[in-house]
């Protein structure tokens, strides 16, 4: 589980797969609120990543390594709604999308609880037919992670 924001309410929830001994995959769906004051709105956020694993460890119990450093290609496709409480009126949606790369590590404490830390560079793009016009931008993102193994 990821915590989408520091100030806004919202979860995001992943589900990670080994697929090689080095490999793993993640997709991922994520709810957030997004305005505040005169506006209400709601962000949803479907996301795949594909990790290599650079340094890795594991539980013996576990049968399979889930911490160390990691590298990791990222695609979050993201709609987010807003409306205007004032008016009462829904505003066009926004639809972007996040594409990019990161470095991440993650240790397992307590046998099921994992903690992560992640820096990713990404070029998050304006699509067509939302409310914002088309446009292409860098973004640095970071972040803590904690999640439960099952």
């Amino acid at each position: 589980m990821r915590v989408l924001s520091l100030f806004a309410q919202g979860a995001a929830f992943d589900y990670e797969r080994l697929v090689t001994p080095r490999v793993s995959v993640l997709g991922g769906l994520g709810l957030r609120s997004t305005a505040s004051g005169d506006y209400s709105g709601l962000a949803a956020t479907l996301s795949v990543s594909a990790r290599y694993w650079l340094h890795q460890w594991g539980p013996a119990w576990m049968h399979a390594p889930f911490g160390g450093f990691y590298a990791e290609v990222m695609l979050d496709l993201q709609r987010t709604s807003v409306f205007d409480e004032v008016d009462n009126e829904a505003l066009p949606a926004a639809y972007t999308a996040d594409m990019g790369l990161g470095l991440g590590y993650r240790v397992i404490v307590l046998r099921r609880v994992t903690l992560g830390l992640y820096l990713a560079q990404l070029m998050r793009t304006d699509l067509p037919g939302g409310a914002a016009r088309t446009l292409v931008r860098s973004v640095m993102r970071y972040g803590v992670r904690v999640g439960v193994l099952f």
